[in-house]
């Protein structure tokens, strides 16, 4: 219509297009797609304005009841089903009239099927009764299932059989011919505000199952019965079953929840109130669909849905790892307890969180007493570098240990060896784990220990005072012995030797032989005043150990015994390289004293063989000294190395006894050991080791 156009209202409901009379409406510019105002069931449904609106302008007059379109929006699409072609043609005026766009009219449903794929209207006006087969009520069903058309009936058919069959398809509104333009106006307002009001629903619940189904918890949504209505991929997992398996059933058949927690997860929901109006339990074990049990919490929210139905959001969270960890956690804290060393925890510069059956026996505090306590206030910790010090080598090492100053809670002091390790959570929370061990006892006999120790001390220097003022007694009186027995000794071995010389043709041949005795006696008296004295420096000297080369110590006895011994044949076999770590002075003399013994024993050998080695023996060095001399019985073994011991007399081997007994000494000291294997007119061996 052009702009000097104007419609009038003739009082009977009918509006009539003429050209410029005063007083009318005039159509200036496009008026707005219907949807800018609410109707009041949109309103309570959603509060958002509906999308796709169209423009128009009208005068200030409109009739009485007629709702404004939006003036902010684009057209809306109109299809027009009717076989009437005049009554066609005046809907399409006054839809047009009203800022509607038709896209068409159509006369039958194929007619309408390929007008709708053509121009994808946003709502169809559909006559029941149209030309053909099939009628009207199959048309909309078609074009609602095809294409998602909106469908609004306009008939004079009101017989219930029509409305049934008519809505069963499902239609967007009804309207009874006759009808006033403003109630086919208000009717199409009304409806295509509708459409969009759903669209925008449809719209948030895609967005909404979009998000439920990123959510990692199991979300339902059920009706006020408690039938599922949704459910989203979480909760499919974990019941194992799909939504479309799900919609209708009640929740409590979806969810395989353990009969003893049926109840109590009923109450949750809000499908029944908890046992004595207590709260619902939290926690409820359910049988997954993998067939484990797992557990879960639960709460639902109510709220308000489409046509002021209540219905239910439930969330499940599945916490059966937090439950397993909290059993773990358990079963650690049970261990813990077991034991008999006091273990507890406390957040860094905070409170005791936990305090075990070992703390509580020491300490004398419950663990209701200690837990939420300051543990350094609550022992009355002490330490002298000082708890911040300590605070700051935690912090920057993770961990400390020491010794502690306690007080129970009887007030008696206790020290106990402490370890504190922190443990940084993910939270940024600082635990302590502190174990300690009461130690008072251990640090009572330790000062005894010590105040012992400096008795004993104390007692081995006046011992070592008095061993050294009776060695310098015993050498004094050594050098003494020495001096005053030679004396005498030289006297009567000289005045026998001047008595044979001088008288020797006086003397018969037994008073001869008297003399020549005598001389041996006073001989032998002088080698074991020597012996004496040797053995005497060998058990006071001072050591002085140093690697000692065995094999050219040896090779030196060796030369010497045999110069000493020159019509004799001797061999000597000596093993080279052979080292030792002792002192080398007394080392040569026990070595001489074994070569010595082994010449003298070989004495009635033709051909005497003396031989030094070494070998290991359990890791351990052991020297050998063996010949093949006159031997002995190993039944008196026992003998050999004490002071003036002899296995065999004095006229087939002379000798004094003292130098097995120097042997031995000398070995002691150097922290070793020597013995001695033997068989009779076999020859002997002599085994040694030298201590490090």
């Amino acid at each position: 219509m052009g702009a000097g156009g104007s419609i009038e209202h003739n009082g009977a409901g009918r509006w009539h297009r003429h050209a410029g009379r005063p007083g009318t409406a005039s159509l200036r510019e496009p008026w707005p797609r219907p949807g800018g105002y609410s109707c009041p069931a949109i309103a309570r449904q959603r509060s958002h304005r509906s999308p796709g609106r169209h423009r128009v302008l009208v005068s200030l007059y409109r009739p009485r009841g007629l709702i404004v379109p939006d003036s902010t929006k684009q057209r809306s699409r109109v299809l027009i089903v009717e076989d009437e072609g005049i009554v066609a043609t005046d809907i399409r005026t006054c839809l047009e009239d009203y800022g509607y766009e038709v896209t068409g009219i159509a006369a039958s449903s194929d007619d309408a099927i390929l007008e709708a794929s053509k121009t994808c209207p946003d709502l169809v006006l559909m006559d029941v009764r149209i030309q053909g087969d099939p009628d009207g009520i199959e048309t909309a069903d078609i074009l609602h299932r095809r294409f998602g058309v909106p469908v609004m009936f306009l008939t004079a058919h009101s017989d219930p059989e029509t409305i049934e069959r008519a809505k069963k398809t499902e239609p967007i509104a009804f309207l009874l011919k006759p009808f006033k333009k403003i109630e086919l106006v208000n009717g199409i307002e009304i409806a295509l505000r509708r459409v969009h009001a759903e669209r925008e629903l449809r719209e948030q619940e895609r967005w909404l199952v979009t998000a439920m189904g990123s959510i990692g918890d199991a979300v339902f949504s059920t009706d006020e019965h408690g039938r599922v209505r949704f459910l989203n991929r979480a909760a499919q997992i974990l019941t194992g079953a799909t939504l479309e398996q799900a919609l209708g059933v009640p929740v409590t058949e979806v969810v395989q929840v353990a009969p003893e927690d049926l109840r109590g997860f009923r109450a949750a929901l809000g499908l029944e109130t908890a046992e004595n109006g207590s709260r619902a339990k939290p926690e409820y074990r359910v049988v997954a669909a993998a067939g484990d049990t797992r557990w879960i919490t639960a709460r639902a929210t109510k709220m308000e849905g489409l046509e002021g139905r209540p219905i239910r959001i439930a969330v499940m969270q599945d916490i059966t790892a937090r439950k397993q960890a909290e059993r773990v956690l358990r079963r650690q804290s049970d261990l813990l307890d077991q034991s008999r060393e006091p273990v507890f925890t406390w957040e860094f510069g905070g409170c005791i969180d936990y305090w075990n059956h070992g703390a509580e026996r020491l300490y004398g505090f419950s663990r209701e007493e200690a837990l939420g306590r300051d543990p350094h206030e609550l022992l009355r910790t002490s330490h002298p570098m000082g708890i911040p010090e300590i605070d700051g080598v935690l912090e920057r090492e993770g961990q400390w240990s020491g010794e502690l100053v306690h007080t129970t809670k009887d007030g008696w002091e206790i020290i106990v060896e402490s370890l504190m390790v922190m443990v940084k959570e993910p939270d940024g929370r600082k635990t302590v784990l502190e174990t300690n061990r009461d130690i008072s006892e251990r640090k009572r006999v330790d000062r005894e220990i010590r105040w012992l120790n400096a008795d004993l001390e104390k007692r081995v220097r006046d011992r070592t005072a008095q061993l050294e003022a009776a060695n310098k007694e015993l050498e004094s009186f050594a050098h003494s012995v020495s001096h005053d027995l030679r004396a005498p000794l030289r006297g009567i071995d000289g005045w026998s030797l001047a008595l044979i010389e001088d008288y020797s043709h006086q003397l018969d041949q037994q008073a001869r032989q008297y003399l020549d005795r005598v001389r041996s006696e006073t001989q032998r008296m002088g080698s074991l005043i020597d012996d004496l004295l040797q053995l005497s420096r060998v058990t006071r000297a001072e050591m002085e150990r140093q690697a000692v080369d065995l094999t050219a110590v040896a090779r030196n006895i060796a030369a010497r015994l045999r110069e000493a011994h020159a019509d004799r044949h001797i061999e000597f076999e000596i093993q080279p390289g052979m080292m030792a770590s002792g002192d080398p002075r007394l080392l040569e003399i026990a070595l001489t004293n074994l070569f010595s013994n082994a010449v003298k024993f070989t004495g009635r050998r033709v051909a005497a063989r003396i031989g030094f080695e070494e070998r290991l023996s359990e890791g351990e060095p052991v020297f050998c000294v063996r010949d093949n001399g006159a031997g002995f019985d190993m039944a008196y073994a026992s003998n050999l190395f004490g002071a003036f011991q002899r296995l065999h007399k004095m006229s087939e081997f002379p000798g004094t006894g003292i130098g097995l007994a120097t042997v031995q000494r000398i070995i002691r000291r150097h922290g070793g050991r020597v013995w001695a294997e033997a068989q009779p007119d076999q020859g002997a061996a002599f085994y040694f080791t030298i201590g490090t």
